[in-house]
């Protein structure tokens, strides 16, 4: 089973494109269309593994949610989500 840790953090297109288990024109398509966000170092073109797993709806996550960003505390009695 592929874990959350297996995905790199950040990635080229191609990389992207093997995760999601497409073509390297797919990935550049879903970025054009603004499906998928990028960063970009100078001419370089990043991709997230936070955007590219929320893109997918991919059962690989991280067992740990506070890596996420999607842990969830009790404050005063109510639950708050931390970004």
């Amino acid at each position: 089973m592929t874990t959350y840790e297996d995905v790199p953090p950040v990635m080229d297109v191609r990389q992207a494109a093997t995760v999601l288990g497409c073509s390297e024109r797919h990935v550049r398509t879903l970025i054009t269309t603004g499906r998928l966000e990028i960063f970009r170092l100078g001419r370089l073109v990043r991709i997230s593994r936070h955007q590219l797993l929320a893109l997918s709806g991919s059962p690989i996550h991280n067992e740990n949610p506070a890596v996420q960003g999607g842990a969830s505390t009790v404050e005063g009695g109510d639950t708050h989500t931390t970004l």
